[in-house]
C-alpha cells in the first residue's frame, strides 16, 4: 500500500511540474503570435477577393462551415460576421466573432476576432506585388481569455499555427487554380 501511495505522490509531482512549465511557458513575449508568408502566383486583385468573400472563405479556411454575415453589402471596416467552424480538436461548431477593422483592397485587411469562451485577437492580411504574383503576409495576436487556455497555450498555439500553414496552402492553390 505504501507503494501505491508513493506511486501516486509521483504522479502528482509529476503534474504539478508540467502544469509549472506550461504556466510559465505561456508567459513568454511570442505566446499567441502567429506569423506567415507565402507567395501566390496571382496579382493581388486576385488574392484579395479570397479574404473576403464568404464563399471564398469556406473553400480555403480549414473547418469553415458557415459565414454569417451582419452586414450587406461590400467588405468594409465595422463589417461583422459569425464564422461558424467544426472543431475537431473540441469535437464541436464554435463560433468566431468578427469585425473588419480595415480594408484596403487589394493591398491589406485587418480583423478582429473572438471566440468570448478562449480567446480574443486581431490578424492582418498584407498583399504586395512581386514577379506579376504577391506575397501574402499574415499576421496575428492572440490573447486566451479563460485560464485553461492561457495555460495550455503552449500547445493550443502550435496546433493553431499548423493550422494557419495548411490554409494558406489551400488559399494558395485553390486561388492559383482559378481563373
Amino acid at each position: 500500500m505504501l507503494k501505491f501511495f508513493k506511486l501516486l505522490g509521483a504522479v502528482f509531482f509529476l503534474l504539478l511540474v508540467a502544469a509549472a512549465v506550461l504556466f510559465v511557458t505561456s508567459r513568454r513575449a511570442d505566446a499567441g503570435l502567429f506569423r506567415a508568408t507565402i507567395f501566390i502566383a496571382r496579382p493581388p486583385a486576385e488574392v484579395f477577393p479570397w479574404l473576403v468573400d464568404d464563399a471564398r472563405l469556406k473553400q480555403w479556411v480549414g473547418w469553415l462551415v458557415e459565414v454569417r454575415a451582419s452586414n450587406a453589402g461590400p467588405p468594409a471596416a465595422g463589417h461583422k460576421a459569425t464564422m461558424v467552424m467544426d472543431d475537431p480538436n473540441l469535437n464541436k461548431r464554435v463560433f468566431i466573432e468578427s469585425e473588419l477593422t480595415a480594408v484596403d483592397p487589394p493591398r491589406a485587411l485587418a480583423v478582429k476576432m473572438a471566440l468570448p469562451e478562449a480567446f480574443t485577437g486581431t490578424a492582418s492580411y498584407a498583399l504586395t506585388p512581386k514577379d506579376g504574383g504577391t506575397v501574402l503576409e499574415y499576421e496575428a495576436r492572440f490573447v486566451y481569455t479563460t485560464t485553461l487556455y492561457a495555460v495550455l497555450e503552449p500547445l493550443v498555439t502550435p496546433q493553431a499555427k499548423k493550422k494557419l500553414q495548411d490554409d494558406l496552402r489551400n488559399l494558395k492553390a485553390r486561388v492559383e487554380a482559378s481563373r
